[in-house]
């Protein structure tokens, strides 16, 4: 049975930044284009390459199977960084966006909420949290609510924690200009109750239509 158990992580954490490089020159993409963010690896292109084993592809692909039978499907890419894969809904690249990831950096966990990569040449993605800010400053109490109920997980991480008010703390966030911001709920492999959901595919495809459906319901996701 597919799941995210400590074997797979450990594959992920395998996958370094030499390794997307190489994939991406193998698919013929110069580490010179003009505009980084237009070029992305992804994980299909890491398999084919040889850089991950067949069960590490299968198991991510095999969750974008089955959300792809629910009302919140997912690209079907999970992009590729060094310790780090992610996806979202197509055609939502620099949107307010459904995300989830993986991740082996700290430690090995995912995150399931919604995303923006704030770009200023992406006039989409400034439009789109100012959109979410300015809803967010008519909905505080509900956000945190909501928010405080999922664990209220935020990146970056430093500049969020250990505040009284998730909302309160990113309305007063006046850096965001060219950043990543995501908030939602993490799951952490060696957190006990946390690990039984990473390890079954049912129960985490449940906590992502769970997490989405909160969201959702609470008016933060589109």
């Amino acid at each position: 049975m597919r799941n995210f158990d400590k074997d797979w992580f450990e594959d992920l954490a395998k996958i370094t930044e030499s390794h997307v490089d190489g994939a991406r020159a193998m698919m013929g993409i110069s580490e010179h284009e003009p505009c980084p963010y237009q070029h992305v690896t992804y994980l299909e292109e890491m398999y084919t390459c040889g850089l991950v084993s067949q069960d590490f592809y299968m198991t991510a692909l095999e969750l974008l199977r089955r959300l792809s039978r629910t009302r919140y499907v997912m690209s079907q890419h999970f992009r590729v960084r060094s310790g780090h894969i992610y996806t979202f809904p197509k055609g939502e690249a620099y949107r307010w966006q459904a995300n989830i990831a993986f991740s082996s950096s700290e430690s090995y966990q995912a995150r399931i909420g919604i995303g923006f990569d704030i770009r200023t040449h992406e006039t989409n993605s400034v439009d789109d949290y100012i959109e979410f800010r300015q809803k967010l400053a008519l909905n505080k109490q509900s956000f945190d609510t909501i928010f405080r109920s999922l664990g209220s997980y935020s990146e970056p991480e430093e500049i969020f924690e250990n505040q009284d008010s998730l909302a309160d703390a990113i309305l007063s966030d006046n850096n965001w200009a060219d950043s990543w911001r995501f908030y939602g709920r993490v799951l952490r492999h060696d957190i006990p109750e946390d690990r039984i959901i990473l390890e079954s595919m049912d129960r985490f495809v449940d906590e992502v239509l769970n997490v989405f459906d909160a969201i959702r319901n609470a008016g933060f996701l589109k």
